[in-house]
């Protein structure tokens, strides 16, 4: 497992993949909601059953209602029935303001602002800890300043990304992280 911090937030990468993370550490979604802005590197559409239970979309974005416990997340949305990646989640304390839309142009060409939201979790490898991806880091913080969710999750290929500026949940997760090996980890 590998720690930081920037500003206001702490992060850890973890070779844990989504589905363990909900297991191990639900308490991370109880009481929240989310934005899912990646789905298996695409858009999260939730269904009729979906929209009937709370859920919504925008933009290519999906908005949770209040989750209550893990079992509110549809199980199309790819987060409990298999472990796909490339999956991205901003968890927020309150019901979040429409973000604007998913943003499929440069990255480096394109101003990191509302409405423009950017999958920071599509770029292969991905990880805050890596060097190589300091530019992708710095755009991914930039958005992080204007959209200012409680935490952020990300299953990418290489890790589990988990960031948050609530540090009791970070030291949750991390302690509960450390103590439980990825299944998946040789």
């Amino acid at each position: 497992m590998k720690t930081g911090a920037h500003g206001p937030y702490r992060w850890l990468e973890a070779d844990h993949d989504l589905r363990e993370f909900l297991s191990l550490c639900p308490g991370t979604l109880v009481g929240r909601h989310i934005a899912i802005t990646a789905l298996d590197s695409g858009s999260f559409n939730p269904s009729g059953e979906d929209r009937a239970a709370g859920w919504s979309d925008s933009g290519g974005i999906a908005y949770s209602p209040r989750l209550e416990s893990v079992a509110m997340l549809p199980p199309n949305c790819c987060c409990r029935e298999c472990c796909g990646g490339f999956d991205e989640w901003y968890i927020f304390g309150a019901k979040p303001r429409l973000l604007g839309s998913i943003c499929h142009a440069n990255i480096f060409d394109t101003e990191i602002a509302p409405p423009n939201v950017f999958q920071f979790i599509n770029f292969g490898g991905f990880q805050l800890s890596d060097p190589q991806f300091k530019a992708i880091s710095d755009l991914f913080w930039k958005q992080m300043e204007w959209v200012r969710p409680e935490s952020y999750l990300g299953d990418g290929d290489c890790s589990l990304l988990f960031v948050s500026s609530d540090s009791e949940r970070f030291g949750s997760v991390r302690d509960i992280l450390s103590r439980s090996p990825s299944r998946y980890t040789d």
